[in-house]
């Protein structure tokens, strides 16, 4: 029974991963690349900021900064404009095209009218109940994996560990001088 609970859990889990990535793919007309997705959605956080310090948020090369943009551009998604004050400064805007990809790209697909269609108000009540309780039984688990692992115990855990014998030349140590690398096997008879 362990190993059908498994298997169906499996299952599902990958079932709901490729709905939930074909809904999105329906509800956005651009397939817009993952980083594109982000400058969209940081724009519609902050209509409006300098390529400079949308590149310090993303954390990327101001070069990949620079392509994203201009796919962007092309795509009449966002506008790219010198600042007044200073001509060196480029400021990033959302247009409104931008903004009704933006609100495309933050819809969620209506997964109780489409998934649970065919359940009875019991059946879901159940479902979610079953659900909770997966879930706390996960994060008591998790809880307790994380006390292990922070306090050095868990399976075969038999207390302090020697002195790790490894050093950068191999085993026993780091062989100072290097004159070679294979002095245990002097003594050997070849």
């Amino acid at each position: 029974m362990e190993n059908q609970l498994n298997e169906q859990f499996m299952r599902l889990q990958q079932d709901l991963r490729r709905y939930y990535h074909r809904q999105m793919a329906k509800k956005q007309g651009f397939g817009l690349h993952r980083g594109q997705g982000r400058v969209l959605a940081l724009l519609k956080m902050n209509p409006e900021i300098s390529q400079k310090d949308l590149t310090f948020v993303l954390g990327m090369r101001p070069q990949s900064v620079g392509e994203l943009l201009q796919k962007l551009e092309s795509k009449k998604l966002i506008t790219r404009e010198s600042s007044a004050e200073d001509r060196r400064v480029m400021i990033i805007r959302l247009t409104d095209l931008g903004k009704t990809e933006i609100e495309k790209m933050s819809e969620t697909p209506d997964v109780n009218e489409e998934l649970f269609a065919n359940f009875s108000e019991e059946e879901k009540a159940e479902w979610s109940r079953l659900v909770e309780k997966l879930s706390e039984s996960l994060k008591n688990q998790l809880a307790k994996d994380d006390f292990d692992a922070s306090y050095g115990g868990g399976k075969g855990f038999e207390g302090p560990r020697p002195p790790h014998e490894h050093g950068p030349h191999g085993f026993h140590g780091s062989h100072r001088g290097h004159p070679h690398h294979f002095n245990e096997f002097s003594s050997f008879d070849w």
